[in-house]
């Protein structure tokens, strides 16, 4: 349009009028063009992470199938170890607690009769239960945990 104007005032030989029109239309090419920049550096940043990075990912995933079973299962090993640990040592508490209601009710008589069943029955079936998922928890680990057994001044003769 501006060009079509341009090329009428230079035809009608009104040459300032012509080279204004040509300044305008200069200015309109140099907007358009830094427009089209600006929608080409945002279709860039537009392009989706899986775009830009899929050599990364797909490092990463290749990196996840050969090493992920090696690390769960020592991650799964650990966390067996842990709470095997955790178990026998409750074990031992619940024995202890055993003894403590066995005392209190038949040498103190602190406790009546309901009392210390309901408590003995309760620490036999949390034992019952630890005693279930100790075997279970020594076949994720594959070998036995050896437990901390002190020896409490025993004398052996061999």
């Amino acid at each position: 349009m501006i060009l079509e104007a341009a090329k009428i005032s230079f035809n009608e030989e009104r040459y300032d009028e012509a080279e204004a029109f040509l300044k305008e239309a200069d200015l309109k090419l140099d907007e358009a063009s830094s427009e089209a920049k600006r929608l080409k550096g945002l279709i860039n940043l537009s392009k989706g992470f899986f775009v830009k990075y899929w050599w990364a990912i797909l490092l990463f995933i290749i990196l996840v199938i050969v090493f992920g079973p090696k690390v769960a299962k020592k991650v799964r090993v650990k966390l067996a170890k842990n709470k095997l640990l955790n178990l026998r040592l409750e074990l031992q508490t619940l024995e202890r607690l055993i003894k403590k209601a066995q005392e209190d009710r038949f040498k103190f008589k602190k406790l009546t009769k309901v009392t210390y069943d309901i408590r003995i029955n309760r620490y036999k079936d949390r034992m019952t239960e630890i005693k279930h998922t100790i075997p279970v928890l020594e076949s994720i680990i594959g070998k036995k945990v050896k437990k901390k057994v002190k020896k409490r001044g025993v004398l052996e003769i061999k």
